[in-house]
């Protein structure tokens, strides 16, 4: 017989995303005591082989000893640790600490995942305390970045630390789209930076002393525990097993502490709860709701660690953990998270790994990452399954990790990635120009006239099927018009014939009358018939007009496809304000100071890296009085500001003005956006 239950109290919330780091005082301390374990050379082996607390251990028993941090060390781990240990990181660290942070973001080395988010913006946030308006420029530009990137739920502690560093920045815009909170990390940030390097160091070994209790926000979820449990009673946990095979075996060390939150309340819940639960305290079925949850916002750490609590519980099988961790090592991937991938993709079994289609690329990342030998068989597996599928995706997928992991081999793989969609394609020349940055080169590669030229390919195909469908419409049409050109021709031969007859008819009833026979109903039915012709002849007049009018604009249409098959251009929708914009008249030939207003900026910010450079060289022409450059340049049509256009590539326009000695750069916007824009001018 079971005892009564009693209700037990205990805290499931908590704030940050997981664990701290598994350091220990005793560890960092007996690293310090050998000058070889904390050298440079040391700590970089360490995140060589992804080993990151390993790596932190070492970081602070370089401050122990005394020894410095180069900034540029910093720079190698802090993307890899914990929030709370990477403000200590940049505290204890020497050198260009702000610089090096920065350019972490401009390099794309976080991270691509909301945890990953919020280091990034940590690192800015850093930035900006340390180097202040010395970088304020490429800060904002690196936040509106990681705006367009990243849509966090609110809730995430991601958005309020962007949101913090753009109410800093006085960037009002951004600020609004994110959580008013003040982040504990910001503020752990704050008194770090101005407290001296022995006082955060003696913290954090303090810190690492002993047990450090998360601490604990929310409200406390009742749990109901039973004091005495049959072993052949169901577990309390809801598996669904008896006591006895589940928490009541012998080999189970999971505490007995079963939330009564269930599957649907986890679902139902916003992320700002679910983000603070305490996984532990959860049933094995809300918590794979959980786990679920952090896959769907890519919070990777969190997932994790959902997971390793999942399989700690001997109710749940082996083919559901190894689903999810195909899942957990697939989005790892993604994110860059090789540490991750490291730690779970040879707990898989091979049957489950093919099962739930485990791509090999997570192993050639990591290989790649390691430095492995067998790197060139995995290389090999990766491409071979990415030409099997037709689509292209897996490439673009393989391209994508191989310009993070191996920027030269990357550029080569994403140039052959060009045939893409207009969005991917857009992407991966974005990851190119940064491994060209990372390999020392130009950021502008030859992979963007191929892909200029690939879309114009596109558009004049799209443009000739247009020309050839307004073809068939003209032929369609101009039958259609001799049908009814025929028939009208018919209807009014008949129309003659009925006249003739009823002036026959007339005649005869003059006489008829004339000798008092007349039938009056005879002659009334005959006008009928006349006026009913008349009136069948006037619709197919009508009809024939508006047909007529029909194929003049088909004709005009094709003509335009015509062009566009000819090589000369792309057709111009209707209504198009660039079609019906004219050459400008006035070529300044002097050199001008060009001015950006605020929304020019901010294009110039969300703009990819090849099309703001273009942008910037098109200014810089114009404003020397470059006479090639204002060849180009056209005026749109029923604007009465003195404005003037520039073509920026294929896909985007250039809107200024010139006042005096001063061109005034207005707006940089897709070219889709181009009439809304005009007639935003037309009504100022």
């Amino acid at each position: 017989m079971t005892s009564p239950s009693v209700d037990i109290e205990i805290p499931i919330f908590r704030f940050d995303s997981g664990a701290r780091l598994h350091v220990t005082r005793a560890y960092v301390e007996q690293l310090a005591a050998t000058p070889s374990e904390y050298e440079v050379g040391a700590v970089e082996q360490a995140i060589g082989r992804l080993d990151y607390q390993d790596a932190f251990a070492r970081v602070l028993a370089r401050s122990v000893s005394g020894s410095p941090i180069p900034a540029e060390l910093m720079a190698a781990l802090f993307p890899w640790c914990p929030p709370r240990d990477s403000v200590g990181l940049v505290a204890l660290a020497d050198g260009e600490r702000g610089t090096r942070l920065v350019e972490l973001s401009e390099r794309g080395r976080f991270p691509h995942d909301f945890d990953g988010a919020a280091l990034h913006a940590l690192a800015l946030r850093a930035a900006w305390m340390l180097d202040g308006e010395n970088v304020r420029t490429r800060i904002t530009k690196e936040l509106h970045r990681l705006r367009a990137r990243y849509k966090a739920p609110r809730g995430y502690y991601s958005s309020a630390i962007a949101g913090e560093l753009a109410r800093s920045l006085g960037e009002d815009a951004i600020a609004r789209d994110y959580d008013v909170v003040l982040p504990q990390e910001v503020i752990d940030l704050q008194a770090a930076l101005m407290a001296t390097r022995a006082t955060v160091l003696e913290t954090i070994l303090k810190e690492l002393e002993g047990a450090n209790p998360q601490k604990q926000v929310g409200r406390q979820a009742i749990v109901r525990v039973a004091t005495k449990i049959g072993r052949n009673e169901p577990c309390p946990c809801g598996s669904g097993q008896k006591y006895k095979r589940c928490h009541g075996s012998s080999g189970h060390d999971v505490p007995l502490t079963p939330s009564t939150l269930t599957t649907d309340d986890i679902m139902a819940m916003p992320y700002e709860r679910i983000g603070m639960l305490n996984p532990e305290a959860l049933a094995d079925a809300p918590l794979q709701a959980l786990l679920n949850r952090f896959f769907e916002a890519l919070a990777g750490p969190r997932a994790e660690q959902a997971l390793e609590v999942l399989a700690g519980r001997p109710s749940v099988p082996r083919v559901h953990l190894d689903r999810y961790r195909v899942q957990l090592v697939a989005a790892a991937a993604s994110s860059h998270r090789h540490d991750v991938v490291q730690r779970h993709i040879d707990k898989i079994e091979a049957s489950n790994a093919e099962r739930f289609g485990l791509s090999p690329v997570p192993r050639l990342t990591l290989a790649l990452r390691l430095g492995s030998p067998d790197v060139a068989q995995h290389l090999l597996v990766a491409a071979a399954e990415a030409v099997k599928d037709d689509t292209g995706r897996r490439a673009q997928i393989l391209a994508a990790h191989l310009l993070f992991s191996a920027p030269a081999l990357g550029i080569l793989v994403g140039r052959g990635c060009l045939l893409a969609d207009e969005a991917i394609a857009e992407i991966l020349l974005r990851m190119t120009g940064e491994a060209r940055i990372e390999l020392g080169l130009p950021p502008d590669d030859p992979a963007v006239r191929i892909h200029a030229g690939l879309q114009h390919e596109r558009e004049a195909h799209d443009a000739r099927a247009e020309a050839n469908r307004l073809r068939s419409a003209l032929q369609e049409a101009t039958r259609r018009i001799r049908e009814i050109e025929q028939r009208a021709r018919d209807l009014e031969q008949r129309g003659r014939e009925l006249e003739a007859q009823l002036r026959e008819r007339d005649a005869a009833l003059v006489e008829r009358e004339a000798s008092g026979a007349a039938d009056p109903i005879d002659a009334r039915t005959l006008r009928e018939k006349i006026e009913t012709l008349q009136a069948r002849i006037r619709e197919g007049n009508e009809e024939r007009a508006m047909l007529r009018r029909q194929l003049a604009a088909t004709d005009a249409s094709a003509d335009d496809g015509e062009r566009v098959q000819s090589g000369g251009g792309v057709a111009a929708g209707p209504g198009d304000e660039e079609e019906e914009a004219a050459p400008a008249d006035a070529v300044p030939r002097r050199v001008v100071v060009p001015f950006w207003s605020r929304a020019a900026e901010d294009g110039l910010r969300t703009v990819p890296t090849h099309v703001a450079a273009a942008a910037l060289r098109t200014v810089a022409d114009l404003a020397g009085g470059d006479v090639a450059a204002w060849r180009a340049i056209k005026r749109p049509a029923h604007v009465d500001r003195p404005v003037l256009m520039a073509r920026i590539g294929i896909h985007h326009r250039l809107i200024f003005d010139i006042e005096g000695d001063k061109l005034g750069v207005l707006e940089l916007i897709p070219r889709s956006s181009l009439d809304l824009a005009v007639k935003r001018l037309r009504a100022t």
